[in-house]
């Protein structure tokens, strides 16, 4: 929290009061920065397998991308589906699972700026009234999912599909008495 230097005794309209000081004097500011990297996430090859679901696949080269973007945010081709896991479930069979290690890449970081302006005003009889200004996501940045990781997505797989969080701004009063 940090208190704004404008109204009286402060450094910017020190000798206000009145109607003045009323408006423009002691105003909050409160901020909440948020700089997270992104969620790790498995690749999975489920071969339309509903008994073992999230089956992972072989891995056969790099699959970080130096650049990438919500329609390709990594290298698809470097996983293939091990031969006969679309046929090793059943009575008797044995699970085949790729080589592709758990969580290897890791989906968008997030970055986060919320910002809160109030004012307490002093009443009558001990009551007061507080004004708040909040934003969230005050720089609307965009937030995105984790890609599509199932490899039977079609030409889904690799891409971001989705996100969250626009800008909000809410504004409000309080009477406290």
């Amino acid at each position: 929290m940090i208190e704004l230097p404008v109204g009286h005794g402060k450094r910017f309209l020190s000798h206000a009061n009145g109607l003045t000081e009323q408006i423009l004097g002691g105003w909050q500011l409160n901020s909440i920065t948020t700089l997270q990297t992104g969620r790790p996430f498995n690749v999975v090859s489920n071969v339309n397998n509903q008994e073992y679901p999230g089956l992972r696949p072989n891995i056969s080269g790099n699959a970080k991308l130096s650049h990438p973007s919500t329609m390709e945010w990594f290298n698809t081709k470097a996983f293939t589906i091990p031969a006969g896991q679309s046929q090793s479930t059943g009575a008797g069979k044995t699970l085949i699972t790729g080589d592709a290690a758990r969580n290897p890449l890791y989906g968008p970081g997030y970055t986060n700026e919320d910002l809160s302006l109030f004012k307490v005003l002093t009443l009558p009889k001990a009551m007061t009234f507080q004004i708040r200004i909040e934003a969230f996501n005050l720089l609307n940045t965009a937030h995105y999912d984790n890609p599509v990781s199932n490899m039977e997505a079609g030409n889904k797989f690799g891409t971001i599909t989705g996100g969250y969080y626009p800008r909000v701004m809410q504004f409000a009063g309080r009477l406290v008495f």
